[in-house]
């Protein structure tokens, strides 16, 4: 026998499993997050692959030193983890490197020097310059500078050079992707140009390479002050910041027909330290005050002209630094309108104004040195000119502040779950979320492979259900059962209560038919 309270609790219960399960249904068919399945997602590397025989053969001929070498250039609590076969193809890669660096290969002809470090040092930096540090999302983990839209870019003028012999030597890894590639081309570049402290830049790999996805316009332009945005987008400190922008400007050159800036930064662009002094250069010759602006106008047979023109810090900082010339002014006997027209500082040796051949110097290109409008605000703002004074007398600082910034710059956004090889653990997937019109990542979150959660980005309002869609179909069966079963004892309740007298309150018992009173 049953009471009434019971009798209600039977009849309610197939509703609440029938909304359940409407919503277990529903949420995922509106959600529609993105699974490690999805195309968009799906990484073109994995480590349940056999690894090629060229690559085993080739290990198999290095010395031990050889060995301990390649290996040093990886961050060795990660790298003790991964199976002999994803070691080899990770060392692999980077030999493959060495092996462009020492080829002879030149990236660019109209420059002082041959080689490909300086380029594959700044495709490193570009590559790591998406990242936003308040939503997570961008950088090197996804490999998105090898999208097309995202080389089409302005501020990455001339990067597909490097992406190019990238993808064409090292895409054949089985095991290695080309974002992770990209990060040891530029630790191997440090490393051929004597950088001094390469324990601290040792490479964390497992970055995936996502199709979809390209960052536009998210660097900041070498026309402006660049603290605020690289302070806050990168998570970096002021003395990190000035000492990435400077250490890395100790290499190559700047190309007018790539950026629009012509010139190198420092006497030896492959070298960290000046051959002379032993020093680096860049924030020794950045505190002189010799140097002159000029603008410099690139055409498209490849010739340059340059205009002296006034310091725009003779007086203060400049708030916004806008170039106000009209094109029409930069022309020159070849009349013709420039492809860009940059203003840049130059010191080293005068000459008259006038249009050069890129294979003619104006001057000796040892002596000629420039800086962009944003190195002048690192001795020019007085929050980043302490750090650019101590950086100019004290090499080991520079070093040491350098290698953690570009450590942190270039791994960034490694935490994410579904964007990197960090994951989840065993008992849960990662679900990550990316805008459907823009494809851009919104979050990622670990989630149970049984049952719900809801995944949303710390800094927007976006969100989504995230589900296991094998997990709610068997649980959808269960919940379809115990309905069927609910439902069918609440019809004969209810067909046992129709039997009670309207004292419903109080507990019913059949009374024996010699009990009852026949009227």
């Amino acid at each position: 026998d049953l009471t009434i309270i019971d009798e209600f609790r039977m009849m309610i219960l197939p509703s609440v499993h029938f909304v359940f399960a409407l919503l277990w249904v529903a949420v995922p068919l509106s959600a529609q997050p993105l699974s490690a399945q999805d195309p968009v997602l799906s990484p073109s590397k994995g480590t349940d692959v056999l690894l090629p025989s060229e690559e085993a053969a080739w290990w198999a001929t290095l010395s031990i030193q050889e060995k301990g070498k390649l290996s040093q250039l990886f961050h060795a609590p990660w790298f003790v983890t991964l199976q002999e076969k994803e070691k080899i193809a990770y060392c692999y890669v980077a030999q493959k490197v060495y092996d462009l660096l020492n080829s002879g290969a030149d990236s660019n002809p109209d420059d002082s020097y041959r080689g490909f470090a300086p380029l594959l040092l700044r495709t490193s930096f570009h590559s790591s310059g998406s990242y936003h540090h308040g939503s997570g999302s961008g950088g090197s983990n996804g490999g998105t500078i090898f999208n097309q839209a995202e080389l089409d870019d302005d501020m990455n003028g001339c990067i597909q050079t490097a992406t190019d012999e990238i993808n064409s030597r090292l895409n054949n890894s089985a095991i290695v992707s080309l974002a992770d590639a990209v990060i040891i081309a530029g630790v191997v570049a440090l490393d051929s140009m004597g950088f001094p402290r390469m324990d601290l830049i040792r490479v964390q790999g497992g970055r995936v390479d996502l199709e979809k996805l390209a960052y536009t316009q998210s660097m900041a332009s070498p026309d402006n002050d660049p603290m605020m945005h690289f302070v806050t987008m990168y998570n970096l400190t002021v003395s990190e910041l000035v000492a990435v922008i400077g250490g890395g400007h100790n290499f190559g050159s700047a190309h007018g027909m790539c950026s629009g800036y012509q010139g190198q930064w420092t006497t030896d662009p492959l070298s960290w330290s000046d051959p002379e002094t032993g020093v680096p250069e860049f924030f020794v010759d950045l505190l002189k005050d010799d140097w002159l602006w000029r603008k410099v106008c690139t055409y498209k047979n490849g010739t340059v002209s340059y205009m002296s023109m006034e310091d725009p810090f003779s007086s203060d900082i400049p708030a916004v630094v806008e170039d106000t010339t009209p094109p029409s002014t930069c022309k020159t006997e070849l009349s013709e309108d420039p492809l860009n027209c940059e203003a840049q500082a130059m010191r080293g040796c005068n000459f008259a104004d006038g249009v050069y051949n890129t294979s003619d110097s104006p001057c000796d290109v040892k002596l000629l040195k420039m800086r962009l409008r944003s190195d002048f605000f690192l001795k020019a703002n007085p929050m980043t000119r302490p750090h650019a004074e101590a950086f100019a007398t004290d090499p080991d600082l520079l070093a040491q502040e350098f290698g953690v910034a570009y450590r942190k710059l270039t791994h960034n956004g490694l935490d994410r779950c579904g964007l990197s090889g960090r994951g989840c653990d065993g008992n849960t997937k990662c679900i990550t979320y990316t805008d459907t019109v823009t494809d851009r990542y919104l979050s990622s979150s670990c989630v149970s492979d049984v049952g719900y959660n809801y995944a949303a980005d710390e800094d927007s309002d976006y969100g989504s259900w995230s589900l296991d869609h094998g997990a709610s179909i068997a649980v959808l069966f269960l919940l379809a059962i115990t309905s069927i079963l609910s439902i069918f004892l609440t019809f004969k309740a209810v067909r046992k209560y129709a039997k009670a007298p309207p004292d419903v309150g109080k507990e019913y018992t059949e009374p024996s038919s010699g009990d009852r009173e026949i009227s």
